[in-house]
């Protein structure tokens, strides 16, 4: 049954709501950068005095934070971040593990979007009915 009140629902949101989402998007994409680029220089073996472990270490580090910040932006703006996820999910042995593990959060107890807001979204997108469109399309 759909719950009482959407969690997924943007029926209501303004214009200054998807220009904070837009903001929050890039904020964590400057943060991410900056963290990455600490890394390398934390990490250069050139002037580093840090171990081989050490340095791994620091990434492990950096990767384990960057991946749970992500997983959390990807929950709180939905749509195409928790496509992204999903997808990077299934990434094993090309993304750090970090990534993959924390992205399967993102294939399984997501909360589904109420009808009304499937149907405002094809409307919107498509510019008709679902019952227009579709042969079948079971609410449920």
């Amino acid at each position: 049954s759909a719950p009482a009140q959407p969690l997924w629902d943007t029926a209501g949101c303004t214009w200054w709501d998807f220009q904070t989402r837009r903001w929050h998007t890039l904020w964590l994409m400057k943060t991410i950068y900056y963290r990455l680029q600490q890394c390398l220089a934390e990490t250069d073996e050139a002037t580093t005095s840090l171990s081989e472990s050490e340095r791994r270490q620091v990434w492990d580090d950096a990767h384990r934070l960057n991946a749970r910040e992500m997983r959390e932006h990807a929950e709180l703006a939905k749509g195409f971040f928790i496509k992204a996820g999903q997808i990077m999910s299934s990434m094993v042995g090309i993304l750090p593990d970090w990534y993959t593990e924390e992205f399967l959060s993102l294939t399984d107890h997501l909360p589904v979007s109420a009808p009304e807001e499937v149907f405002r979204t094809i409307r919107s997108d498509l510019g008709c009915a679902p019952r227009d469109i579709f042969a079948e399309f079971d609410p449920k």
